[in-house]
């Protein structure tokens, strides 16, 4: 009698992943690894339905707002009731091991989605239908489909890290520039800020080690007025730049990329491209500073990110990264993009502190009533997240007048407007006057008190 095999399968995960959302909520940590389909129980594939539905619509999830979300739905009784999901929530070894058991539950799905392609390939084989070159081409896509299942985190976990700095090791060794040991020396430090000592640390011992470290660096903008404000940019920091389409929010971050070109500037160009880019210093007359950018772009994805800051770090000492813009990192068409939005910022933050860089994001702000309002930081995209999380956010808008014929025209002259300054420095508005390619300071206020109430201080330049 021929044995009959079970499909690869591990409940004990199935249920303690469910159980760990049901106890601490933690759907924002494994909801780009797991799907419905990733369980192989359907009243398990119904509950994380349930659940990623109550995610969407922003409601609390626990035993009871979820056991009353299936009742609702005519579901409770085929999960097995509310006796289930407590079981469901006692069988949790500890919900600090989410992701482990996110990626057990997706390695099973991978094995059992692998094992039904073998078949089709197998049954395809034998039926002869389609022309061999045509079913391997659907093969390796099929193939490639697979693979993507056990490899569709976010972050960058600890073996990938592990893995990049293998890879930029070989790469350095093969390469033997004449920079090659500033760049082994660079990537030795890398690699011991990433793995740490796990021990506690004393007030004293900490402030100690403060006082050996070097002055902490300023990455100058080499505009007077807002250097005034916000004392410069700072490695750990997350600056967000912010306006409306055609605001010249991407110029101005040329600026700054020509100002603080001796800090080794990366750049991800996601709205326009590497070449499009270049060509705004060529319109301007403008010899393009030394700065670096990913020779291919991958949009959605932090890991990437991260693995090009490491990589930026290690061969270039880059200190400082542009991304424009948000939207290329946050789907605009997610049903959660508020919650999406924090993710992204939160880990943009993460990897600012742990890799001691800084990060400029460029935004754009939600529609306004009217083209001539000025934005402030509450009309950005996902505006709560990135100004909380962000250390700095500066808002630009052009200023409008009025033709010969009553009608409103945009003028060359910007707002550069420091509206949250969570550390260092005053927030204020500068005003900047776009000409000859170059952006020139004419006045600026600083507010000391919050923004809006300003007292003047002039600035000819």
């Amino acid at each position: 009698m021929t044995e009959i095999k079970q499909p690869p399968q591990n409940i004990d995960a199935e249920m303690a992943l469910l159980g760990s959302i049901i106890l601490h909520d933690g759907i924002t940590q494994i909801i780009d690894i797991v799907k419905p389909v990733s369980f192989s129980l359907d009243k398990h594939k119904i509950i994380y339905s349930n659940i990623l539905s109550m995610f969407t619509n922003k409601e609390q999830i626990d035993l009871i707002t979820l056991s009353s979300k299936l009742k609702s739905c005519n579901k409770l009784d085929e999960i097995g009731g509310i006796s289930y999901l407590t079981e469901l929530s006692l069988c949790v070894p500890s919900s600090s091991n989410i992701k482990e058991y996110a990626k057990i539950v997706q390695d099973k799905y991978a094995r059992r989605q692998l094992i039904q392609l073998s078949e089709k390939i197998s049954q395809a084989a034998y039926e002869e239908v389609m022309p061999i070159s045509e079913s391997l081409a659907r093969t390796d896509k099929a193939l490639k489909a697979v693979e993507k299942i056990t490899h569709n985190s976010k972050r960058t976990g600890n073996e990938s890290i592990d893995v990049i700095i293998k890879e930029l090791e070989k790469e350095i060794i093969i390469e033997k520039s004449e920079h090659s040991n500033e760049q082994m020396s660079r990537l030795t430090e890398i690699a011991k800020r990433y793995s740490g000592e796990d021990r506690l640390v004393s007030s004293h011992d900490f402030l100690e080690g403060i006082k050996n470290q070097p002055q902490q660096l300023q990455m100058m903008t080499k505009f007077d007025s807002i250097d005034t404000l916000v004392r410069g940019f700072r490695p750990g920091q997350l600056i967000s730049i912010s306006a409306i389409a055609k605001s010249g929010k991407t110029t101005f971050c040329i600026e700054l990329t020509i100002n603080q070109k001796e800090y080794n500037p990366v750049w991800f160009p996601f709205e326009e491209g590497t070449e499009e880019l270049l060509s705004k210093f060529i319109e301007r007359n403008e010899e393009p500073p030394i700065f670096y950018t990913p020779a291919i772009l991958r949009e959605r994805t932090l890991e990437f990110i991260e693995r090009k800051i490491i990589e930026a770090i290690a061969k270039h000492d880059s200190k400082i990264f542009y991304i424009d813009n948000l939207d290329w990192i946050v789907d605009p068409r997610s049903q959660s993009h508020d919650r999406e939005t924090q993710y992204v910022c939160m880990e943009l933050k993460r990897m600012c502190v742990q890799w001691g860089v800084c990060i400029v994001l460029i935004a754009h702000v939600k529609k306004l009533d009217t083209s001539t309002k000025q934005p402030d930081y509450n009309d950005i995209k996902g505006s709560s997240a990135v100004y909380q999380i962000s250390d700095t956010v500066i808002m630009l808008w052009r200023e409008t007048k009025r033709n010969d014929y009553g009608e409103l025209e945009i003028t060359n002259n910007i707002n550069v407007s420091v509206q949250f300054n969570r550390k260092y420095g005053k927030t204020g508005n500068v005003k900047m006057l776009f000409d000859n390619g170059h952006y020139r300071e004419y006045d600026w206020k600083v507010n000391d008190e919050g923004f809006g109430d300003f007292s003047s201080k002039k600035l000819i330049k």
